[in-house]
């Protein structure tokens, strides 16, 4: 759903700044995350319930996707 989505691309963004910046919030991920409970220079913290919800959005999409393809196969 659209609530999932946005969050996936959050937990992605955040993905990103602890490869690329060292968990460091800059513009960009505020930018590109929507996420407003970090401000500029603070340190992300990842808690244990984001990278489970991370998970198990993940295995939705998958779930989702393997469905459409066994259906292609099908017909």
């Amino acid at each position: 759903d659209e609530t999932e989505l946005k969050e996936i691309n959050m937990f992605f963004q955040q993905r990103h700044l602890i490869t690329h910046n060292m968990g460091i919030v800059d513009e960009k991920y505020t930018a590109k995350s929507c996420d407003t409970s970090y401000t500029i220079n603070q340190k992300l913290v990842i808690k244990e319930r984001n990278v489970l919800q991370m998970l198990s959005i993940i295995k939705k999409l998958t779930s989702g996707l393997l469905s459409i393809e066994s259906k292609k196969k099908v017909v």
